[in-house]
């Protein structure tokens, strides 16, 4: 239940974030990923759409690729590919992260 929380909070955390806040988001994404990897997929499914709506959040960044917010996406992109792989198994969501 601990794990379901933090995980809700670091998703609340990434939507409510502005877009210069590339460390909030670099932590946030990476904690969806951390529990994403810990929680079995039953437990985990409810809380696809608000992490997958995060992840997106983070991606859609209009300066993805520039050095300053790379890190905040690369994480975005593993957390993208944990959920895709062991969660959701959506097939835009695989190609998305490959």
């Amino acid at each position: 239940m601990v794990l379901y929380e933090l995980c809700n909070q670091f998703t609340e955390i990434a939507l409510w974030t502005e877009p210069d806040m590339h460390d909030i988001r670099q932590n946030t994404t990476y904690g969806i990923a951390v529990v994403a990897r810990v929680l079995s997929p039953d437990a985990f499914k409810s809380l696809v759409p608000n992490c997958m709506q995060a992840i997106e959040l983070v991606l859609s960044h209009p300066e993805a690729e520039s050095e300053e917010v790379l890190a905040a996406v690369e994480n975005a992109m593993i957390a993208l590919g944990t959920l895709a792989l062991l969660h959701t198994k959506v097939e835009a969501h695989v190609n998305k992260f490959l």
